[in-house]
C-alpha cells in the first residue's frame, strides 16, 4: 500500500548549460502521478459499490484498481493505491472510529494455497491542511491476514466489531466460508471459520454484542452465534416463512436487525425472530438498496431514486416512515453513508453519479406540487457531485486550447464539459439518441457533436449548449478539429469529409480508404491530415487539394490501426493497432506498437533527427518489415492480446499520445496499464521508464491538456483518471525559456523549443448567452425592485401602527403598575407588624431553652463521670486476670515442648525399622524381575526354534506338494480330452491345495505376530517394573510425610484439648459476671448515644437559633433605616409644608399638601415594595431549585430515551435562531432606513419653516443652579408668592420624572417575576409528565410510593403558588378600588 506521490519514480538533475541538460534527459521518459478522477468504475461481480466517511465532509470508495479519497467540501483528492503484488483491491471494510482499514486484495501471483489476502491498515494524519489545500491522509500496514490453504476464493465483505478487536470476512461461493480473526494482538490468529453455504453480499458484526454475526446476500440470511471454543452456530430467522432475496442490512439499538429486501419490503428482526415487516416502503417492484442509521432512526433507498427517513418508536409499529424524497433522474440510489456529525448522506447512484443528501433540512424542506402519488417528492436536496461520469461506454473525449475543459460523450446519450481545474462539472447535457463522436473547438466556445443520422454545432453557454447548426451525415465515427479551428474533419465509413468552421460549407471530402477509417490526426500547419483504417493503410491527406500524397502511404495488411500519433518534427508516425494474423512473431490478436518514418523521398533505412534539430539524439530505424511499403519501420512492442478479433463496431485497441515537451510516448494497454516510452524510441526493443496501474479493464482514450501538464486517460470500466505529468525534459525547455525568451527561427518553419500555450485565467470567465435568457433575467431584476419598494413601503406603515401599540401598552402598564405598589405598600405593614410579634415570641421561647439545656448538661456531666470511674476499675481488674493466664500458658507450653521431644526420637526410631524393611522388599522384587527377565528369554529363545522348524517343515511339505501338484498338471494335460468332469475335480482339488497353501501361509502370518505380540509383552513388564519401582519410591516418600503431618496433627490436637480444659475451667466461674457486666456495658452504651444524639440537636437547635437572631438583627437593622428614612422624610415633609404654609395663598395651599404628601408616600411605597418583591423572588426561586433537584435524579435513566428526540428538536431550534437571527437583521435595516427616513422629514420640515415663518427664535439654555430640587428651593425662598407658585410646579415636574423612573424599574422587576415563575410552571409540568410516564412503566412498580409522594409535594406547592396569586389579585383589587374613592372625593 502506498500513496500517489510514490508513484513518482526518476531523479531530476540541475545542470547549468540547458543543452546539456536536454541531452542528459532527452532518454528519460516523464513521471505520472495521479491527481483527480470521475466515475466510481463498473463492477465485475455482484458485490455493491462500497463508500464510506472517513470524517465530515470526507468519503472514500473504490476506483478502478485503487482507493480515491475525496473532500467534496473543497474538491481535493488523494489515492490509496494497491501494493506492488496486489492484481486489484476487491473489497475494504472500515473501522467504527475510523482509525483502521481493512483492503481484500487479490495478489498478482497464483499461490498453491490461494492468491486472496487481507491487510490492515492504520490511518494516519487528517482530513485536510488548515489552509485546505490538500488532504494528507497517512496508511500504515498494522496486520496482515493469509488465506493460504483456507480458501482459494476471493473475500468480498468484510466487517469490523465496535471495539476493532475482530474482522469478520467472506469469501465467493462456491465453497464460501465465513472467518473471524482476532486482531488485538500480534501477529492475528484466526477464531472461529464455518461454511455459510449462501452468496453473502454483507457481512456485519453487532456493535451491541460480538457474539452476534449476520451474514446477508440473494440467497438467504443468516444470524451467527459466536461461542468459544472457536464455534459459529447459524440462525435462520426466516424459517418456514416466505422466501426474500436480500440485498442488505444494519444493525439497530440492542440486538435489532432491520433488513432491505429486492421485493421492496424490510424486516425488523430482534433476537433472531422476525418482530415486523414494512410492506412496499416505496412503489411496488422497488427494491430496498442501502439501509444506514441515524440519530432520530434509519434512512433507507433504493430503486426509482426514492429516499426514506424513518423515526424510530416506542411501541409495536417500531418505525414510521417521516418524509419521503426522490432524486429528479429517478436513479437507483446503491450505497448510502452518513457523515460523523449527520448532516450530510452521501448517495452513489446506478448511473456511475453521486449526490449528497442534507439530513438537517428534511423537516423545513416545502415538498414539490408535482410529487408522486406514492408520496415521494421530487425536492432538490439531492445536491449533484462533480466526481460522476458517463453511464456507458465513452466514445469519444476531447479538449480545447484556450479553456481547462474537456468534453465527452458516450452512449448514455449524454455530452459532459469538465473543468480539470476547478474539479467542476460544468455542462451536462442529454439528448434522444446516442452520441457517437464529439470535437471541441480550440476556443472552447464551440463543439461539434455526431449523432446516428445528423452532425450538430453546438455553442458552449455558461450552463448548457445551444445548438447552432446541423449537417446531414449519418454514421460518423470520428470527429477532429484542426489546429487553427477552421476546420473540421467527419469520418464516416470509408470517407472523410472537411468543412469549414464558420461559414460551415463542405469544402471537400477524402476517399481511399477500403475499410472503416479508425483515426485521425492534423498536422501542426493544418495544411495535411493522416488517417488510419482499419485495413492497415495509413494516408496522408493535402487539405488544399483534397487529395491523397502516395508517396507517404503505408499498408500492412496484417494490422488493424486503431489510433495514430504523429511528430511533425521528427517526421515519425506512432500507431497502435492489432494483429488481424500472424506477423513478426506476434500472434493473432496481440496488440502492437509501431513506428514509422514519414520520408519526404529519401531513401530507406536513412536515421532522421530525432527532434528537428542537430543538438537532438538520433533515432535508428530498422530497414522496413514486410507489408509496409515505401516507409521505414521499428520491430513492433507488443502491448498485450484481446480475445476476440476486432469488428469494426466496438474497438478494443488502445490509444496512445505524444508529448513533445516531456519527450515522452503515452500508450494505454488492454490490461488497464498506461505506459510511459521515452520519446525518441531508444533503439531495439525499448522499455518503459514508468507503468502506471489504473483501471479494471482496458484503456479507450488517452488525452493530453493544452499545457501538457495533465494527462487525461479513459478505460472502459467507466472511469476518467487524470495524472500530472514531470519531466526532467520540461524543466529543460522552462531553462531554455528562461535564459533566452526569443530564438530565431533557422530550421525551415521548424519550432526549436516546443512551447505550449497555457490559457491560465484569461479566457475562463468568457462564456456565451442568450439575448432571450438576458431579457428574462432583466425583467426579473425589474419585479424584484417593484416588490421591493411595496415591502418597504408596507413595513413603514406597519412600524407605525406598531408604535402607537406599544404607548398605549406602556399607559396600561403604568397604571397598573401604580395599584400594584399601593396594595404591596398595605401588606408590608402588616407584616412588618406580624414579624415584631413573632420576633419578640421567638427571644421569649430562647431564653426559657436555653435554661433548660443548661441544667440538663450539668446532670448529664455527673452521670458521665461516675460511669467512667467504675469502667476503669472494671478494666484494671480484668488486666491482672490476663497476666495471671500468660504465666500458665508459657508453663503449659514447656511440659508440650518436653513431651514433643520424647515423640520424636521414638518416630525416628520407627522411621529407621520401616526404612530396613522396605530395602529388603526391593530386593526381593528386584529378584523376581530377574527370574522373570531369564524365563522370558528362555521362552523366546524356545519360540523362535519352534518357528524356525515349523517354517522348515511346512517348505518341505509345500515343495513336496508342489512336485506332486506338477506330476499331476503332467497328468491332467495327458487327460484333457478324457472329460469334463475330471477338469473339474482337478481345479477343485487345485484350488484346495491353493486354500490349504493359503491357510498355512496364514498360521505363518500368525506364529510371526504373536512372537512380535510377545516382544511387545516383554517390553511392557519391563515398563511396568520401572514404573512400579517409581511408585514404590514415591509411596515411601507420601508414607514419610504422611506420619510428619499425623504427628504434628496429634500434637496440637493434645495441645489444643489441653488449654481448652484449662480454659473452661478457669472460664467457668466467671461467666455469669462477665454477662452481667456486658449488659451493663450495653445500657451505658445506650444511654451515651442518647446523649450525644441530645446534645448533636441542641447544638443544631442553637445554631438555627442564633441564624435566626441574625436574620432578627438584619431585620430590626432594615427597619431602623426604614424609620429614619421616614423620619427624615416626616422632617421633610414639615419643611416643605412650613414653607406652603408661609408663601401659597389660601386657594392653592390644599393642593400643594396634596402634591407633597403623594410623593412622600409613593417614594416610601416604592422603597418596601422593591424590598418585598425582591425577598418573594429569591424564596421562590429557591422553593423551585429545591423541587427541581430533588427529581432530578430520578429522572436521568427515563431522559436517556428521549435524547434523540431533543437532538432533532435541538436541530429545529438552532434553523429558528438562524431565521430569527436573518429577521432581526431585516428588522434592524428597516429601522435604520426608518431612522433616515425621519431624519428627512425633519430636514423638509425646518426648510418649510424657514421659508414659511423666517428663522426661528434661539432657544436659550436653561442653567444648572436651577436644575436641582435645592437651587429651586433658594429660588422659591428669594422671590415672591407667584414666582414660588411656579417654582412647586417646576418641583412637581421632576418628582414626577422620578417617579416615573421608579415605575419603569418596578415594570422591569415584575417581568423578571413573572418570565420566572412561568419558568417554575414548565419545569413543574415537564416533570410532572416525566412522573406519569415513569408511574405507567411496569419496571418501576417498586417507585410507585415514591412517585406517588412527589407528585402530592409537587401538588401542595403548585396550591401554595396558587393562594400567594390569589392574595396578589385581592391586593391589586383593593387598591383599584382605593384609589377609585379618592379619585371621586377629589
Amino acid at each position: 500500500m502506498q500513496n500517489s506521490e510514490a508513484q513518482e519514480s526518476g531523479d531530476q538533475t540541475d545542470e547549468t548549460a540547458p543543452q546539456q541538460q536536454q541531452s542528459q534527459t532527452a532518454g528519460k521518459a516523464a513521471q505520472l502521478s495521479f491527481h483527480c478522477t470521475l466515475g466510481f468504475g463498473g463492477q465485475q461481480t455482484d458485490q455493491p459499490r462500497q463508500v464510506e466517511h472517513l470524517s465530515d465532509g470526507v468519503v472514500i470508495y473504490n476506483v478502478g484498481k485503487h482507493l480515491a479519497i475525496y473532500n467534496y467540501e473543497t474538491s481535493q483528492y488523494q489515492f490509496i493505491l494497491k501494493q506492488s503484488k496486489t492484481q486489484e483491491v476487491l473489497c475494504f471494510a472500515l473501522t467504527s472510529n475510523r482509525k483502521y482499514l481493512a483492503l481484500s486484495e487479490q495478489l498478482a501471483e497464483e499461490k498453491p494455497g490461494g492468491s486472496t489476502e487481507v491487510s490492515v491498515w492504520a490511518l494516519l494524519g487528517s482530513g485536510a491542511k488548515q489552509d485546505n489545500s490538500n488532504l494528507h491522509f497517512q496508511v500504515k500496514k498494522t496486520r496482515s491476514l493469509s488465506f493460504a490453504y483456507l480458501s482459494k476464493q476471493p473475500v468480498v465483505a468484510m466487517g469490523f466489531s465496535r471495539e476493532n478487536k475482530l474482522l469478520s470476512t467472506a469469501t465467493s461461493a462456491p465453497e464460501g466460508f465465513i472467518y473471524i480473526w482476532q486482531l488485538d494482538k500480534a501477529p492475528a490468529r484466526l477464531v472461529a471459520m464455518a461454511e455459510h453455504g449462501i452468496r453473502v453480499s454483507h457481512v456485519s458484526i453487532s456493535p451491541w454484542s460480538s457474539s452476534s454475526l449476520c451474514t446477508s446476500g440473494m440467497s438467504g440470511l443468516r444470524i451467527w452465534k459466536f461461542s468459544s471454543p472457536n464455534q459459529l452456530k447459524p440462525v435462520d430467522p426466516m424459517v418456514k416463512r416466505r422466501e426474500y432475496r436480500y440485498s442488505t442490512h444494519v444493525w439497530f439499538d440492542d440486538e435489532k436487525l432491520v433488513v432491505g429486501t429486492v421485493e421492496g419490503d424490510i424486516l425488523v428482526f430482534e433476537y433472531s425472530e422476525l418482530k415486523k415487516v414494512l410492506h412496499t416502503v416505496h412503489d411496488e417492484n422497488h427494491a430496498i438498496c442501502s439501509i444506514v442509521t441515524i440519530s432520530r432512526g434509519i434512512a433507507v433507498a433504493g430503486d426509482g431514486g426514492y429516499l426514506s427517513i424513518f423515526e424510530r418508536t416506542y411501541d409495536s409499529t417500531l418505525f414510521h416512515i417521516y418524509r419521503c424524497f426522490q432524486t429528479h433522474a429517478a436513479a437507483r440510489i446503491t450505497t448510502l453513508t452518513v457523515s460523523p456529525n449527520e448532516e450530510y448522506t452521501f448517495c452513489m447512484m446506478s448511473d456511475n453519479t453521486a449526490s449528497l443528501f442534507s439530513l438537517v433540512n428534511v423537516d423545513i424542506i416545502e415538498p414539490d406540487k408535482n410529487a408522486s402519488s406514492s408520496g415521494g417528492h421530487r425536492d432538490t436536496v439531492f445536491k449533484p457531485l462533480s466526481l460522476g461520469f458517463h453511464n456507458g461506454q465513452v466514445t469519444a473525449i476531447s479538449t480545447c486550447v484556450q479553456k481547462n475543459i474537456i468534453v465527452t460523450c458516450s452512449i448514455d446519450r449524454h455530452i459532459r464539459v469538465w473543468n480539470f481545474v476547478k474539479k467542476k462539472t460544468e455542462i451536462d447535457s442529454s439528448f434522444d439518441e446516442e452520441v457517437s463522436a464529439v470535437s471541441c473547438h480550440p476556443s472552447g466556445l464551440r463543439i461539434v457533436a455526431a449523432f446516428k443520422y445528423r452532425l450538430a454545432m453546438f455553442c458552449v453557454l455558461a450552463s448548457d449548449l445551444h445548438a447552432v447548426q446541423e449537417f446531414p451525415v449519418k454514421h460518423c465515427k470520428q470527429l477532429s478539429f484542426s489546429k487553427g479551428g477552421h476546420f473540421f474533419a467527419a469520418s464516416v465509413v470509408t470517407k472523410i469529409y472537411i468543412y469549414n468552421s464558420f461559414t460551415f460549407a463542405c469544402i471537400g471530402f477524402l476517399s481511399g480508404h477500403s475499410s472503416m477509417v479508425r483515426s485521425m490526426v492534423w498536422t501542426n500547419n493544418d495544411q495535411q491530415l493522416i488517417s488510419a483504417g482499419y485495413e492497415g493503410a495509413i494516408h496522408t491527406w493535402t487539405i488544399e487539394t483534397c487529395k491523397r500524397e502516395p508517396k507517404y502511404d503505408i499498408s500492412s495488411k496484417a494490422v488493424a490501426h486503431s489510433s495514430i500519433a504523429y511528430d511533425d518534427d521528427s517526421k515519425v508516425l506512432v500507431s497502435v493497432g492489432t494483429n488481424k494474423v500472424p506477423d513478426l512473431g506476434f500472434s493473432e490478436g496481440s496488440v502492437t506498437l509501431r513506428a514509422y518514418e514519414m520520408d519526404q523521398g529519401g531513401k530507406k533505412g536513412e536515421t532522421p533527427q530525432a527532434g528537428g534539430s542537430p543538438q537532438q539524439q538520433q533515432q535508428q530505424i530498422s530497414e522496413p518489415a514486410e507489408g509496409a511499403s515505401g516507409h521505414c519501420q521499428r520491430q513492433p512492442i507488443l502491448l498485450g492480446a484481446v480475445q476476440n478479433r476486432q469488428t469494426h463496431g466496438k474497438p478494443h485497441t488502445r490509444e496512445c499520445v505524444l508529448s513533445l515537451l516531456h519527450k515522452t510516448l503515452f500508450v494505454g494497454t488492454v490490461t488497464g496499464h498506461i505506459r510511459a516510452y521515452p520519446w525518441p524510441l531508444p533503439p531495439g526493443q525499448p522499455q518503459p521508464s514508468s507503468i502506471i496501474d489504473a483501471h479494471q479493464s482496458s484503456v479507450a482514450f488517452l488525452l493530453l491538456s493544452s499545457d501538457e501538464s495533465l494527462l487525461f486517460s479513459v478505460g472502459n470500466d467507466n472511469t476518467l483518471f487524470a495524472f500530472e505529468i514531470t519531466s526532467a525534459a520540461a524543466a529543460a525547455v522552462g531553462n531554455q525559456n528562461n535564459a533566452s525568451n526569443a530564438i530565431p527561427n533557422h530550421n525551415g518553419g521548424k519550432s526549436l523549443l516546443h512551447s505550449t500555450f497555457s490559457a491560465g485565467n484569461s479566457f475562463e470567465d468568457v462564456a456565451y448567452f442568450l439575448q432571450s435568457d438576458l431579457e428574462v433575467q432583466i425583467d426579473k431584476i425589474e419585479q424584484l425592485t417593484e416588490l421591493n419598494q411595496e415591502l418597504e413601503l408596507k413595513q413603514g406603515h406597519d412600524l407605525k401602527h406598531h408604535r402607537q401599540q406599544f404607548e398605549s401598552a406602556v399607559d396600561q402598564k403604568r397604571s397598573e403598575t401604580a395599584a400594584q405598589v399601593e396594595v404591596h405598600y398595605q401588606r408590608t405593614i402588616q407584616a412588618q407588624k406580624e414579624k415584631e410579634s413573632t420576633l419578640h415570641a421567638s427571644a421569649e421561647k430562647t431564653k426559657e431553652l436555653e435554661t433548660h439545656h443548661l441544667k440538663a448538661a450539668e446532670d448529664l456531666e455527673v452521670l458521665y463521670k461516675a460511669r467512667t470511674d467504675a469502667l476503669e476499675h472494671k478494666y484494671h481488674e480484668c488486666k491482672d486476670m490476663k497476666d495471671d493466664l500468660i504465666v500458665r500458658y508459657e508453663n503449659k507450653l514447656q511440659a508440650i515442648r518436653h513431651d514433643w521431644d520424647k515423640t520424636k526420637e521414638r518416630m525416628k526410631l520407627e522411621a529407621a525399622e520401616f526404612e530396613q524393611n522396605k530395602k529388603q522388599e526391593m530386593e526381593q522384587l528386584q529378584k523376581r524381575r530377574e527370574i522373570q527377565k531369564q524365563d522370558g528369554d528362555l521362552k523366546l529363545e524356545q519360540l523362535e526354534q519352534e518357528y524356525e522348524e515349523e517354517i522348515k517343515h511346512v517348505k518341505a511339505k509345500y515343495q513336496q506338494e508342489k512336485e506332486k501338484l506338477d506330476v499331476q498338471c503332467e497328468k491332467d494335460i495327458l487327460q484333457w480330452n478324457i472329460g469334463h468332469r475330471s477338469q473339474e475335480k482337478d481345479t477343485q482339488d487345485l484350488e484346495k491345495l491353493q486354500r490349504d497353501l493359503k491357510s498355512r501361509e496364514d498360521i505363518l502370518s500368525r506364529a510371526i505376530l504373536k512372537n512380535k505380540e510377545h516382544d511387545k509383552a516383554n517390553d511392557a513388564l519391563r515398563l511396568e517394573i520401572d514404573v512400579r519401582i517409581d511408585t514404590i519410591g514415591t509411596s515411601e516418600k507420601k508414607i514419610l510425610e504422611l506420619q510428619k503431618q499425623t504427628t504434628e496433627l496429634e500434637k496440637l490436637r493434645y495441645v489444643l484439648a489441653f488449654k481448652f480444659n484449662e480454659l473452661r475451667k478457669d472460664v467457668a466461674p466467671k461467666e455469669d459476671q462477665i454477662k452481667i457486666m456486658q449488659e451493663r456495658m450495653k445500657e451505658m452504651e445506650q444511654e451515651l448515644a442518647k446523649v450525644t444524639r441530645d446534645s448533636n440537636a441542641l447544638h443544631r437547635a442553637l445554631e438555627a437559633k442564633e441564624d435566626k437572631l441574625q436574620v432578627v438583627h438584619r431585620e430590626i437593622g432594615n427597619s431602623k433605616r426604614n424609620l429614619e428614612g421616614k423620619s427624615i422624610l416626616i422632617k421633610g415633609l414639615l419643611r416643605r409644608l412650613k414653607t406652603i404654609a408661609e408663601s401659597s395663598p389660601t386657594r392653592r395651599l390644599l393642593y400643594d399638601i396634596r402634591d407633597v404628601v403623594e410623593k412622600c408616600t409613593t417614594k416610601e411605597d416604592i422603597s418596601l415594595m422593591s424590598a418585598n418583591v425582591i425577598h418573594d423572588f429569591h424564596r421562590q426561586r429557591i422553593y423551585s431549585e429545591n423541587q427541581f433537584s430533588s427529581l432530578k435524579k430520578q429522572n436521568e435513566r427515563r431522559e436517556l430515551n428521549l435524547s434523540q428526540d431533543n437532538h432533532r428538536k435541538a436541530a429545529e431550534n438552532s434553523l429558528l435562531v438562524r431565521e430569527i437571527n436573518e429577521l432581526r437583521h431585516e428588522k434592524k435595516g428597516v429601522l435604520e432606513k426608518v431612522r433616515i427616513v425621519e431624519n428627512e422629514v425633519k430636514e423638509l420640515k425646518q426648510q418649510l419653516g424657514k421659508s414659511a415663518g423666517g428663522s426661528p427664535a434661539p432657544v436659550r439654555r436653561p442653567s444648572t443652579a436651577a436644575s436641582t430640587p435645592a437651587g429651586r428651593v433658594r429660588a422659591m425662598r428669594k422671590s415672591g408668592p407667584e414666582t414660588t407658585a411656579k417654582s412647586l410646579f417646576e418641583l412637581a415636574e421632576s418628582e414626577a420624572l422620578n417617579i416615573a423612573e421608579v415605575v419603569h424599574q418596578v415594570e422591569q422587576n415584575n417581568q423578571e417575576m413573572g418570565r420566572q415563575q412561568h419558568e417554575i410552571v414548565r419545569l413543574r409540568e415537564f416533570v410532572l409528565h416525566l412522573l406519569n410516564r415513569a408511574k405507567l412503566d411496569p419496571s418501576n412498580v417498586k417507585d410507585a410510593s415514591r412517585i406517588d409522594q412527589i407528585q402530592r409535594e409537587l401538588s401542595l406547592s403548585n396550591k401554595t403558588d396558587d393562594d400567594f396569586e390569589g392574595i396578589d389579585d385581592a391586593a391589586t383589587t383593593e387598591s383599584r378600588r382605593t384609589k377609585s374613592k379618592s379619585s371621586v372625593q377629589q
